[in-house]
């Protein structure tokens, strides 16, 4: 079976983008939410992607719509780092495809607590791609994030 290898954050494409990753490198540095905007193609994904690529604690979604699947999402890299505390059980020792049925039918106020238990107090930086599908009714939702980590987003709209 061909696997492909990972694909790395390549430099070269951010000719004439040099100002923009200062910028967004000194958001990052001072703790900013940021949110880049501009049509589709334009780089924001492979800016925001430059710009991380040395954090370590680092949570990238690329979509956030629908609202689940995202916390899912987020729930299994934070479990990945032994960070995701869920109740009743000893999420620390289980794998993923075991704990996902437990979390899968948490109602989202339930796993949204959940996590942001494991982002409290963490550093954790975290990239919302696609922010285009944002509604009204996810805004608390990513205020709640917003105060535990640093957000760092992208949308063409």
């Amino acid at each position: 079976m061909f696997k492909p290898k990972k694909r790395e954050v390549s430099n070269s494409i951010l000719i004439g983008r040099q100002k923009e990753l200062e910028k967004l490198k000194e958001n990052i540095k001072n703790k900013k939410h940021t949110c880049l905007t501009g049509d589709i193609g334009t780089g924001k994904t492979h800016l925001l992607k430059f710009a991380t690529k040395d954090i370590k604690k680092l949570i990238f979604i690329e979509h956030i719509h629908p609202l689940k699947t995202a916390l899912l999402d987020i729930a299994f890299q934070l479990h990945k780092a032994g960070k995701l505390a869920i109740e009743g059980a000893h999420a620390e020792y289980l794998e993923w495809r075991d704990l996902k049925r437990k979390v899968t039918r948490l109602p989202i106020a339930e796993l949204l607590g959940c996590i942001l238990e494991g982002l409290n107090s963490q550093g954790y930086v975290m990239v919302l791609d696609h922010l285009e599908g944002l509604t009204p009714s996810m805004a608390f939702t990513i205020s709640c994030l917003m105060d535990k980590c640093l957000v760092l987003g992208a949308t063409n709209d």
